[in-house]
């Protein structure tokens, strides 16, 4: 018994590291594929609310929703990435969300930078003038 340890312990640890480090592998990939669609469907997610916003602006609340949700889960289905309805909901109003605070930064932003223009005293003349 102990001549076999002797003669095969040197194939025996190589064959359970060989194992470990394939379990590890596959674990790695499943989170990597994991993290790119994650951020693939937050990306679509944002792409989907720009283009809802810029091509239907005659649609308001629940029907932009649909149409959004209908987009998105096209854009990534064409991407082989699977999702449920309530997640891709859940991403596109933070997309929305995201997209307004944007949009409200960069409001107050100028509105303090025009504030900042009125207050130096000085006026801006028509041209006409």
């Amino acid at each position: 018994m102990n001549e076999i340890l002797a003669t095969y312990s040197l194939e025996i640890i190589k064959a359970v590291v060989l194992a470990i480090f394939a379990i590890i592998g596959v674990y790695a990939a499943k989170l990597q594929t994991k993290y790119i669609d994650t951020d693939t469907k937050r990306k679509i997610a944002a792409t989907t609310v720009a283009y809802i916003e810029q091509v239907y602006k005659d649609l308001h609340g629940d029907e932009k929703l649909a149409r959004a949700l209908v987009v998105a889960a096209s854009m990534l289905s064409q991407k082989g990435i699977k999702t449920t309805d309530e997640e891709l909901k859940v991403l596109l109003e933070a997309a929305v969300k995201e997209m307004n605070d944007k949009f409200k930064k960069e409001t107050a932003a100028a509105q303090s930078a025009l504030e900042e223009t009125h207050n130096t005293g000085f006026t801006v003349k028509p041209a006409s003038e």
